[in-house]
């Protein structure tokens, strides 16, 4: 029974993940790669984040424009939560990882205050775990802009 509770758990928070990014996405934008030359990719994504564990909580959102080179990422992330307490709401923050085949690893900021993210990537989609001060976030993203920007 209690195996069965937490499923459930998991698949309301997976939906309403896919729900906030289905809302913040531009439809015409959703296969979005800016451009590309020679092993060089600017992609946005629209991220959305929640706590694995605890009380569920509108997830907090933000977009991040990424140049991926050979494999290495690097660019920007800004926090476009409505959630007051998103510790990246309003701030352009920079993102450094790697790509190798569908595994991604990125982090946002630097340091002990960064997010850490580990996941696999499919297409426009990535989906994964990320940490931040000791807790762990599902975190998901898909290729596009926020609508507005």
């Amino acid at each position: 029974m209690l195996n069965t509770q937490i499923a459930i758990r998991k698949v309301i928070r997976y939906a309403r993940l896919i729900a906030i990014l289905g809302a913040c996405v531009l439809p015409q934008q959703t296969n979005a790669v800016i451009s590309s030359s020679a092993g060089v990719r600017h992609v946005s994504y629209v991220i959305a984040y929640e706590p694995t564990f605890g009380n569920p909580h509108l997830p907090y959102t933000g977009w991040m424009q990424l140049t991926i080179n050979n494999g290495i990422i690097s660019g920007t992330y800004r926090g476009l939560s409505v959630s007051p307490d998103d510790p990246f709401v309003d701030r352009i923050t920079p993102v450094t990882g790697a790509i190798s085949g569908d595994n991604i690893h990125f982090d946002i900021g630097v340091g002990v205050s960064a997010l850490s993210f580990n996941g696999r990537i499919s297409g426009n989609w990535f989906d994964g775990t990320a940490t931040w001060r000791g807790r762990l976030y599902h975190l998901t993203g898909e290729a596009g802009r926020p609508r507005g920007m």
